[in-house]
Formats: structure tokens, sequence, C-alpha cells
């Protein structure tokens, strides 16, 4: 879980902690079922760090234990690994090396009494050790050595001991020579670490003056402690009870739970009973403990010297009463508010029923929050809400085994899907926007990283994640709080799946059960999606966690699109359909001859005749003109019949043979287009009404009237206007699967466009003789290649060459869709003004005709859209305070010097700011446009300041300021914002 939570256990408690280190919490390993017998002695073995897994995160409980092993586990139990690492000395037994990784816990070992080895110089350390060698080898650690040794010492004192402490509890069907494995081994450790401890209670002394211990049992009667290796070495205790609060539904912190202790022979050293339960708020550690509300579970609990409670392990009881199943599975024909019916798993005959407790009444748990459904409503969400998990409970008791003979606790939890389009992520939260989610919840998911009142985890393959890693078309299942808003939900717990099959084909739709056939394997839509397939058609698969269908994009080389540019005959004799493809090239296929007449019909301006000599015209507006077609001539285009309208009412879908390369075109001709001439929005991909998805062809006919040229346009700009036409609309997802646009990919101006500096230029050899610009923009140098039609614009709208600027001049620009450049505005009101002057002339000419340094063109109209007020401003910098400059307005004085108004000029803020520099003390042979030098302003000279008014005069005059003057020429946003600063110094 995601949080900035309590630490579980203090630094303090850490560094006092009794005779150990801090706990490490369970560790869940995969070859450990829950269901396994020995499952919960690995939980809580592994908690208190007595025995750990392997580096491939397996435990691996078949895996033989060598007498080493057993050893070093042993002493981690008695909490003397301290000890035994600190050990240096040789051991006494001479097939154990100085070397040897568990000498030290073997000096330990036998320090402790517990192994004394196979001879007095043989300990074989890496035998398997057999069952009846740990049964003498743990009774010895828990003080019972005197006692197995008077009831017949080795072996069988040592085995009935083992016995009747229940060492052996859980071990069967092996003999005392077996080997054993890790998990007999981790079973029968736990057993003994719950037995009573064996201690010297005092010290008698004998007749002789030798003195011999007084043994005592510390198992709770007659007046003595209750005492384990749990409750004396680990500070835990073992006790029965259940998870009565979490955050979820009470006031309980995020990282803990209230849990009620209800039976204990020990617990913070008292005994507890049912009549006497003890409730403790308790940290969750790694335990899941809130997973287990309402469950009676014996739980293993950790106090730490701030006398906090962490729960280590936790599991069902085995006196708990419940079931588990699928709400696909539910019955909702049979069930009543006074039974549920579930199917068995995959099938649809012989529900089972589950009688609920309507007497006492039922508490339903929704993600672990507590509703207020009836049941008629909780049978009506099952229904509706196909990948629910339900539990089903017969609640003990409080410390008792006795169960209610109904059903009386309910638990669902459930999930709702989205997919994610975009992830945010700021300081304090991470915004996380969906492109298609289920139904009833809202667009955007927002994760509040300092709120303790707030609760998030996100899992990717079971290995927790950020919410700021999450990726685009990354599927989420989500749990939240549904008895509120999705958005208003306190905790959001999600499974996060990258599970992508590709290229596999829809065979067959099955309505009835909602099912989908796709790639040979059977289908359903995730929860509450609304997914659109067809058959003989191929998609890109987006499942979620539970293999259900999230999202369905079909392939983009699935369904060939095209536009129907002419039927023409060839020499040859054959008919030919010409078709602009969705890849912006032309392809020529032949034309069955029972077609061509038909397919012709789909040409817009071709000329249609009712006989084969072509002398009598057919009126295309007549009803079913298309039948009368005997011959036609081929489209003529001009200014008014331009093939900028022809193309978009010309779109097929068709398939070629490989074999013949003759076309069909399907679905009975031409495809309707949706039309829209509106602005791009980036943030829904749409233009107008037509929203694309990433898989979406955008096919760009824009020149085709002047140049019949056509390409694939890969981006579009956010806030420019677009003449587009959406065919074949996604059910699913309403999106486009293909779009032509024919106005407004080329010269497109926005609030995105970056103010340029102009560093050079060369011929390249690109498609032919190219002119390129190197220019510097978004803080770097790049270069662009002009088209052969650039448009260059300059003050007064007079064009410009393309070789007219030169080293420092300021420009924008637009590129078309193949990235050429092919609009281009000057921002000096002429070119080459830096470097064909000097600082002195440009200075001079600064302050003499401020406004009139800058072109006029109308920059605030050219680049401002919806998003934001775009303007380009030239002054001299003053005034710098923090993050913010002044662009100060040039006047005079009464004295007629050149002054700044500190307080009428525009004052910016900077700190997003990109900074470039032009210096005119730079060295000629080297470039004057620097990068990364970090803002300038005039010197703020107190001589040359005077007060007028109460407002503050710089006299630009002055000498103290005149030859370090800086200039700058800024575009800004939201009238306030500096996005780019183009410095103008000389820092001779």
């Amino acid at each position: 879980m995601n949080k900035n939570l309590k630490k579980v256990i203090s630094s303090v408690a850490a560094l006092t902690m009794v005779a150990s280190s801090v706990a490490a919490f369970a560790v869940d390993f995969p070859d450990v079922e829950s269901t396994a017998s020995y499952a919960q002695a690995v939980q809580e073995l592994s908690a208190l760090d007595v025995i750990s897994g392997y580096d491939d995160g397996t435990f691996g409980p078949d895996k033989l234990v060598t007498r080493a092993e057993i050893t070093k586990m042993i002493v981690d139990a008695l909490a003397e690994r301290s000890s035994a690492e600190a050990s240096t000395e040789s051991t006494k037994f001479a097939d154990v090396s100085a070397d040897h990784w568990a000498k030290g816990y073997i000096n330990q070992g036998v320090a402790n009494g517990f192994i004394a080895g196979m001879s007095d110089t043989e300990f074989d350390p890496d035998a398997n050790v057999t069952y009846v060698q740990a049964q003498k080898m743990l009774v010895s650690a828990i003080g019972y050595e005197t006692y197995a040794q008077a009831q017949g010492g080795w072996p069988i004192g040592y085995k009935t001991y083992a016995a009747s402490l229940d060492i052996t509890k859980g071990i069967s069907g092996i003999t005392d020579s077996t080997e054993l494995t890790r998990a007999q081994v981790a079973q029968m450790i736990d057993n003994a670490m719950d037995a009573p401890l064996c201690v010297i209670a005092s010290w008698k002394t004998e007749w002789n003056g030798s003195k011999t211990p007084n043994l005592e049992v510390r198992d709770g009667k007659e007046g003595r402690a209750y005492e384990t290796l749990f409750t004396e070495k680990h500070d835990a205790y073992k006790v029965y009870g259940r998870v009565t609060e979490t955050s979820k539904t009470g006031s309980v912190d995020t990282d803990k739970v209230t849990f009620q202790v209800e039976k204990a022979d020990n617990f913070d050293d008292e005994e507890v009973k049912a009549d006497s339960p003890v409730s403790e708020d308790m940290y969750i550690g790694d335990s899941k403990a809130d997973n287990y509300l309402r469950t009676y579970s014996q739980a293993l609990i950790q106090k730490n010297d701030d006398d906090e409670f962490t729960i280590l392990s936790i599991a069902a009881a085995a006196a708990n009463k419940s079931v588990t199943v699928a709400s696909e599975d539910f019955d909702e024909n049979k069930s009543t508010d006074e039974a549920l019916y579930f199917f068995p798993a995959g099938t649809t005959k012989g529900s089972t029923k589950y009688q609920l407790d309507t007497t006492n009444g039922v508490t339903i748990y929704i993600n672990g929050v507590e509703s207020s459904k009836s049941i008629a409503e909780l049978r009506d969400y099952l229904d509706k809400n196909e990948t629910a998990s339900v539990t089903l409970q017969k609640e003990t008791e409080t410390g008792s085994t006795s169960t209610s003979a109904k059903y009386n606790t309910i638990m669902v939890s459930s999930y709702v899907t989205a997919i994610v389009d975009e992830v945010i992520d700021k300081t304090n939260e991470t915004s996380v926007n969906f492109d298609t989610y289920s139904s009833g919840i809202q667009a955007k998911m927002t994760v509040n990283k300092d709120d303790d009142n707030y609760t998030y985890s996100f899992k990717l393959d079971g290995k927790d994640i950020e919410a700021k890693d999450l990726q685009q078309n990354d599927v989420l299942n989500i749990s939240y709080d549904t008895t509120g808003s999705f958005k208003d939900s306190s905790f959001y717990d999600v499974i996060v799946t990258r599970n992508v099959v590709d290229g596999v084909k829809c065979t067959s739709i099955n309505d009835s059960k909602g099912e989908y056939t796709i790639g040979g394997t059977k289908y359903k839509a995730a929860e509450g999606m609304d997914i659109d397939v067809e058959t003989s058609t191929e998609y890109s698969l987006y499942l979620d966690h539970f293999g259900r269908i999230a999202k369905a994009d079909e392939n983009s080389v699935s369904k060939n699109y095209g536009v129907l540019k002419n039927i023409y005959k060839k020499a040859g004799g054959d008919y030919m359909a010409q078709i602009i493809t969705k890849k912006g090239t032309e392809e020529e296929y032949k034309v069955d001859s029972d077609k061509v007449n038909e397919y012709a019909t789909y040409l817009k301006y071709a000329t249609f005749y009712s006989d084969a000599k072509k002398e009598n015209k057919i009126d295309t507006t007549t009803k079913d003109w298309q039948s009368k077609v005997v011959a036609f001539d081929e489209p003529k285009y001009s200014t008014s019949q331009p093939k900028s309208v022809a193309y978009p009412e010309q779109v097929v879908e068709y398939s070629v043979s490989s074999s013949s390369n003759k076309i069909t075109i399907k679905n009975g001709g031409v495809i309707a287009p949706t039309a829209a001439d509106a602005e791009y929005k980036e943030s829904g991909n749409k233009i107008g009404s037509v929203k694309m998805a990433d898989s979406t062809v955008i096919l760009d006919l824009s020149e085709v009237d002047t140049k019949d040229s056509y390409s694939v346009v890969s981006s579009l700009n956010d806030g420019s206007n677009y003449v587009a036409y959406g065919y074949d609309k996604s059910k699913s997802d309403n999106t486009y699967r293909f779009v032509i646009i024919t106005e407004g990919t080329s010269s497109v101006f926005n609030s995105e466009t970056q103010l340029a500096i102009f560093n050079g230029s060369e011929v390249i050899d690109k498609d032919g003789d190219k002119t390129a610009y190197n220019l510097v923009v978004n803080g770097e140098e790049k270069q662009f290649v002009l088209d052969d039609d650039v448009v260059i614009t300059g003050n007064a709208g007079k064009t410009v060459a393309e070789d007219a600027f030169d080293e420092g001049d300021v420009l924008v620009y637009a590129t078309n869709s193949e990235g050429y450049i092919s609009r281009i505005y000057s921002v000096f009101a002429a070119q080459n003004v830096l470097n064909g002057s000097s600082f002195e002339d440009f200075r001079t000419n600064a302050f003499k005709k401020q406004s009139s340094v800058l072109a006029d063109t109308k920059f605030a109209d050219l680049l401002s859209d919806d998003d934001n007020d775009v303007n380009v401003v030239f002054g001299p910098v003053v005034d710098k305070s923090g993050s913010n400059i002044t662009i100060g307005t040039v006047t005079t004085n009464a004295e007629g010097k050149y002054v700044v108004n500190y307080d009428e000029g525009l004052e910016v803020n900077y700190s997003n700011a990109k900074i470039y520099t032009y210096d005119f003390a730079a060295r000629s042979d080297n470039s004057r446009v620097l990068l990364d030098e970090g803002i300038a302003s005039t010197p703020d000279v107190k001589a040359a300041k005077t007060t007028v008014g109460g407002q503050d005069i710089l006299n630009l005059e002055h000498e103290d300021v005149i030859d370090d003057v800086v200039f700058a020429v800024v575009r800004t946003t939201d009238k306030d914002e500096a996005q780019e600063i183009y410095l103008i110094v000389n820092n001779d």
C-alpha cells in the first residue's frame, strides 16, 4: 500500500527489540499455496526471520534440510543469531571447517545444548536431518532435555515429549529415519515455538552442597506464567480473534486495523477468554490483515518497546465457515431474499443454495466497506457485475467455534475497468486520465500522495508500482468505495494488466452469451466495457486481470481503406482502379469486367451514359440511376469540381486478390463520412465530432488540388482548425478507423509555437537540392528543411527571400505533414538586424523606435488559441526580482534622456522559460547565439534612478548603465508567463 504511513516498528524499538532485530514480516512465496497445511507455519516463521526463501523468491517446500540448516533455524528461533555470527572459534567437530558458513550457528547450538553431533568429533553438517534428529533438537531447545532423558533418553524419551508437546503435530506418514523437507521442518519449529517452555525456576542445594535445578513448565497452569519462544524471545503472541474495523469501515488509520483478541493463552502477558475479549488497534504490516474483516482467525501479533502491536501473520481459523463463489455463476432466477444460489464454476445447471440469516440480519460489505444494500439490491448488483468475488460467511460467536446455522455476512470484491490514456504526475498528486472506462465512474482518477486519510495501491504482476509508472493502454481493474462517487473514494486498489494479444481474428459472436471467439479462444467483455468487434477482422486485444476484453483495437493491417481515385481502361484492354491507399501511396488494381460500371458509379464527377456510344447522359439525381449505366467518362477535376470535394466521397474498403491482382470493393460501395470543420483537441484526440484512436490512419489530402500529392499524417496540432472526414466508426469507443483531412495540415500556428533563433542555413541533398535552416528551438539546435513552396512573410506582409536571414534573427514557423517548413514569419521588422549591426546602433534604434523593432504581424492573433493568449514583446529588461523581470517601455524625460519607468512595463515570470542569448561581444568566428546562459537584466544602478510620484525611473543613458542595457524578445502566454526569452546583450 503506497502511503506515507507511520512506521510499523519505531526506530528506537528496532534497536532494543528483545534479543532480536525488527521483524522481517511475512513473505508470500509463490510455491506455498495458502491452503497448504504448513502455510501458516511458513508465514509465521518468515515474519520473524527464522526462515527465509531462496534468491528467486521461492520457498522450496519440498527441498530437504541439512543438519547445518536446521541448526541455524533453531538458533534463529532462539533469537541468538547475533551470538552465533559473533562466534569466531572453530567448532569441536573435525568435519566443520573454519570457513564453513554454519560454524557460528553450530557453536551456538552446542552451547545451548540442543545439538551434540554424531560423535564427539563428527557433526555431519551437510547430511540431511532426519525426523527423529529434529525431534531431539527441538525438545532440547525448549528445555525438556532432562525430562526426555528421564523418560528413556535417545530416542524414545525425545519422541515421547515431542508428541506430548505437539511438536510433531501436522507431521504424518513418515518414520524416524525419514529425511525432512523444508515444509516439515517449518511446521515442527513453529509447533515448538508455541509450546510451553521448560525453564530453571530455582536451584536446590543438596546435602553435599551441590546444586540441582528445579525445573518448571511455563504452561500457565496453577499460577505459573505462560511462556513460549514466541513470547519470550520475540515478544510475539499467538491468538484467536477477528479484525473488527479497517480504515474502510471505521476511523482506524490507513495502516492499521482493530483486532479483537478473543482467545489466547498469553496475550501481552495475560490470558484472554471469550467472555472478556481485548481490542487493540494494530499495524497491518505485510500481513494483509485488512482482508480478514469479521473472519475468525489465528494471528501472530508482535509488540514493540513502544507498546505498539503489529500483526505479523494471519489465517482463517479452521472453525471459520465460509465459501467463496464468483458472481458470474450467480443464479438470479432461483435466488431470493432468503437464499442465494450459485452454479458450480463453469456450469449453468444444478445451482447450490446458500441460506441467509434473515432473522438476525445479514451484514453486507462491498470492497471492505459496509453497504446499506438490501438483499434484493445485492442480487441486482451481482447480476450486473460478472467479475465480482463473493464470500458468504457463517460468523463464529466470540471466542468459540460455534457458528451461525445460516450465512450472516456477505463480502463482495468487485472491480470497474478503465484504459489509461495519460498520466500527469505532480508533487502532491498523480492524475490518471482514462481513454475508455466502465459506466458509472469518471474519466479521471486522482491519486493524492500526502493525504493520510486516503490509501491506494497499484499492482502489476503482483508487485507494487507507483501511479506515475502507469503507461498508455494499461488496463486497470479498480476497487473503490462504492457507497459514494468514484472521484470521492478514500481508497483505490488497482490491478494493472499489460496483456495484449496481437493479430487475432474474430471468427464468431454469440450475442446471447456475450461471447466472442477470437483467435480460437472465447472471450467476454471486461466489466462495464462495451467492445465492438466484427467477424473476419483482426484485432489487438487488451485483456484485463480476469482475461476479459477491455479494448479491441482493429489492426491497422486488417482493413484496407482507400480513395477510389479513378477507373480507366488500360491500353491492353483491362480496366484498372486507381486507389490512394491508407499508406499515402497510389496503387492500381484490375477490375472485373462485370464490376466496372458499378465501381465507376462511386466516382463523384464521372459522366455516365445509358448507351455504349455515350449519346445519352444519365441524370444522376434520378432514382436508381446506377442500374442504367452502360458506359462512362472518367472524372474531370477543376476549381468547380475539386478533388478535395470528390475524394472524401470516394472512400472504400477493399481487398485485392494476391493471385489475380483484382480488386473487390466491400460493403456495397463507398463509406459515408462524418464531416467536421473544427479545432483539434489533443485531450480528446478529436476534431469536432470526429474522434480518433491511436490506431486511426489519418490521410492528408490538403494538397490534392494544387500538387496532386497525399501523405499520412503522424500528428496534429492542438487548437488548430482542420476539415476532417471520419470513416468506419467503432461502436465500442466511438472512434473512427480512417480519417481524411482536406484543410489545415499545413502552416499551423498556435500557442505551442515557439520562437526560433536563426543560426545558419545550408543546401542539402534531400529529394533533390533543398534549403535547410539551422534553428535554435526548444533549448537546442535543430535542422529543418524548407518546403519548395515555403512562404516567408516579413514586415508589412512583404515576402522575404529564403537567404535573407542571418545569425541571431528571430522567426516563428510551421511545418507541413512531411515535416518541412512551409510557413515562416519574421519576428524582427528587418532581417540581419543583429549580425549586420553593432550593439551601439541596435541600442540607438531600440531607444528611438522600440515599437518598430518587431514586425507588425499580429502575433497575438497568429499564435493565440483556446488554451492560451499569446503575445511577442520587445524591450529593455529591468527590475529583476525573484523569478520576475520587467520588459520596460522606453520614453524620454524632461532632459531628453531615454528612461524606463519600472511601474509601467510588462512584468513576466521566467521560472519556466527557455532562455537564449545573443552576445554582440562574442567572437565573430564563433556563434553569438548562446544557450543556457541564464537570465540577465539591465543594471539597477542607484545613481541612475530617480523617484517621480512614488515611481522608480531608470536613466538608460547613465554612464554606469548605457553599455550594459539588456534587451529581450519575449513570447508570453496568459499575459505574464514567459515561455521563451531571447536576451540581446553586449558582455564586453
